[in-house]
């Protein structure tokens, strides 16, 4: 056991982000936004944002071109708390029945991925996901527009 734990630590210290998401949806208007960023295959990083308000509304789609570092920066945090050991947990009993879900994802070039969502994320984890946000944040302002535009919901 120890040593899977040991082994799964340095699988994800030696491995390179590929793709980052975050996204949120499920409330009672039908909501949803998701952001994702990408090691695009010629090497670029983009950064796609969709957006829609309500069930029926078009989806807004924004494009960006960001810096590189903007995956490794996701990738610091990531291990910095040890958001491998997050996956598919639980982190509360808690049920909201008209609460959207929040959920984040993490694939690497090693075929890893990492996935948890929630209701709710209690605040000692709330914290550390801000920190994700906030790298979001600056690519957006960082980043360079690649496009924008709207699409029906299917």
């Amino acid at each position: 056991m120890l040593f899977q734990k040991l082994f799964r630590k340095n699988v994800y210290k030696n491995a390179k982000l590929t793709e980052y998401s975050y996204h949120q949806g499920g409330d009672m208007i039908g909501s949803s936004y998701r952001e994702a960023v990408r090691l695009n295959k010629d090497g670029s990083v983009s950064l796609k944002l969709e957006r829609a308000e309500t069930y029926d509304a078009p989806v807004e789609i924004t494009e960006y071109s960001v810096k590189p570092e903007v995956l490794t920066e996701l990738s610091r945090v990531f291990l910095q708390y040890r958001m491998d050991r997050w996956h598919n947990k639980r982190f509360t009993d808690e049920f909201v029945c008209d609460g959207e879900t929040m959920g984040y994802s993490f694939a690497f070039d090693t075929a890893a991925e990492v996935r948890f969502s929630s209701q709710l994320f209690p605040a000692e984890y709330g914290d550390k996901l801000r920190a994700l946000q906030r790298i979001i944040e600056n690519a957006k302002e960082e980043g360079e527009m690649l496009s924008s535009s709207r699409r029906e919901r299917s």
